[in-house]
């Protein structure tokens, strides 16, 4: 429990957040090439990428090394995020209480995380991705017998605290004793075009599971899904995995303290708009700087290969066009009882 709760914070509460050390060289001494070679893109360099500096030139005898000047110090204010929650308890009893993040796969999921990432470490609010922890976890939890949203509701007690956090981002409906209390964001997206991203994604780019039996179902599933096609894809989903879940949404909103409800297609067309809903509802301020930063995150992701790249354009009423006119049809009558209490 202690791993779900601490995997994925990425700020200590009495100091601001750091960069990672850099990696002693005796670190990789005696691991086997083969290891070292198989790191993801993202983690340090290999030696082998690395330039070697001529054992011969001293530093300071490198070409305009002695022109750059000394880096300037980093300025350290202690207490940051401790200070920050201290004048909101004081402010009140019922100011900066925690959110829960209600949104799906396949609404700006790459843009959500930065937003999370961003207020972690600019504003008093401290994001618990336990949804990414649970992934992560892999193997160490059995997450086909218990399904995260189950966990959390399980362990509510203590994995959800009622003041200073941002929980998300939650892909599926869960509900716990006092979730009422808690302040709720749903960030949703057509979810007949939801069906049409989800296909392409599952059918060809989505990352495999770590947990072995969830892989395992993953890739029997993917291999139905590209053998069978979208419009098969969309209708099983449908009933099996969406429906259910905003149905189970809409049953949270009934008792949802004024929520902040937002759609996909403002957040791509205003995103700084957008952005200025969710500070205001936290009762926040982001800074220009945050604003420029995150936007940058609103562009659609494309995929390189070009049998792939315009189904990920991000595009709404891409269902109208991807699909069977008889499989649209089925669609709008079986969203039929959400569509319009979510406005789409």
């Amino acid at each position: 429990m202690k791993k779900i709760r601490a995997l994925f914070r990425r700020k200590r509460l009495d100091h601001p957040p750091q960069q990672a050390a850099a990696v002693e060289p005796s670190a990789t001494e005696n691991v086997p090439a083969s290891d070292l070679t198989s790191q993801d893109s993202g983690d340090a360099p290999l030696a082998s990428d690395v330039p070697a500096q001529d054992a011969d030139v001293a530093p300071q005898d490198q070409e305009g090394a002695a022109d750059i000047p000394p880096p300037e110090p980093e300025v350290f204010e202690p207490f940051v995020a401790a200070k920050n929650r201290v004048r909101a308890a004081h402010a009140g009893s019922d100011a900066f209480r925690s959110v829960l993040f209600f949104t799906t796969h396949k609404c700006a999921s790459t843009f959500v995380t930065a937003l999370l990432d961003e207020l972690d470490a600019k504003s008093p609010y401290t994001n618990m991705n336990y949804e990414g922890a649970y992934w992560e976890l892999g193997d160490e939890i059995n997450s086909v017998e218990v399904p995260v949203e189950e966990f959390l509701g399980r362990n509510s007690d203590m994995l959800l605290h009622k003041h200073g956090e941002i929980y998300g981002p939650l892909r599926k409906p869960f509900d716990f004793p006092g979730r009422e209390k808690f302040k709720h964001i749903f960030f949703f997206r057509d979810p007949r075009d939801v069906l049409v991203s989800m296909f392409y994604s599952y059918a060809y780019t989505h990352p495999e599971p770590i947990h072995t039996q969830a892989r395992k179902i993953f890739l029997e599933r993917r291999e139905r899904t590209i053998e069978r096609g979208i419009d098969w894809f969309v209708l099983e989903t449908t009933t099996e995995n969406l429906l259910p879940r905003f149905l189970g949404y809409g049953e949270i909103l009934q008792n949802a303290e004024n929520p902040l409800i937002l759609k996909y297609d403002e957040f791509s067309a205003e995103t700084e708009t957008f952005l200025k809903k969710i500070a205001d509802y936290l009762d926040i301020e982001l800074s220009d700087e945050s604003l420029t930063k995150l936007t940058k995150f609103a562009s659609p992701v494309r995929d390189g290969a070009p049998e792939l790249e315009h189904k990920r354009s991000g595009r709404s009423g891409q269902w109208k066009h991807e699909l069977k006119p008889e499989t649209a049809d089925k669609l709008n009558e079986l969203f039929e009882p959400v569509l319009g209490k979510w406005g789409f």
